[in-house]
């Protein structure tokens, strides 16, 4: 079996970048993410915070993971274990929107109350915002 993240070759992508292709543990060649973006970041914090925010509304609600699963919709051969992975930010991709929307529609809630504020995602991500700069009004 391939050792994992076994670097097979690099190259010069067409912007002068210096790109790696590795094979992974399943032996599936792979290109190879180049660092960390502000979304990435942002991805990650909320992933965590909209897992714990679901967590918590479910067991207020009296439900278990599974019954959130099948009242949600989401397909899975095994939902407890489905729901247990978006609670606990297994998969690094995140929850598609859809899926989040089933969410809260199952568990009666809206949408707002499972998402952070983005002031709050970016202090958890340390990210530092922008603050626009204001615009000035023209007189006609």
């Amino acid at each position: 079996m391939p050792r994992q993240n076994q670097v097979v070759t690099e190259f010069e992508d067409r912007y002068g970048d210096t790109r790696v292709i590795h094979r992974n543990k399943k032996g599936e060649l792979k290109l190879a993410r180049q660092g960390t973006t502000v979304a990435l970041s942002f991805m990650a914090v909320i992933a965590v915070e909209v897992g714990k925010r679901i967590r918590d509304r479910r067991k207020a609600a009296g439900m278990t993971l599974e019954q959130l699963c099948v009242r949600a919709g989401i397909p899975s051969t095994v939902p407890k274990t489905r729901m247990w992975e978006i609670e606990n930010a297994i998969r690094q991709q995140g929850v598609k929107l859809g899926t989040l929307y089933a969410i809260a529609q199952a568990l009666g809630c809206p949408i707002q109350k499972l998402l952070p504020t983005v002031e709050e995602a970016a202090e958890a991500a340390g990210i530092e915002l922008e603050t626009p700069t204001p615009r000035l009004a023209v007189a006609r």
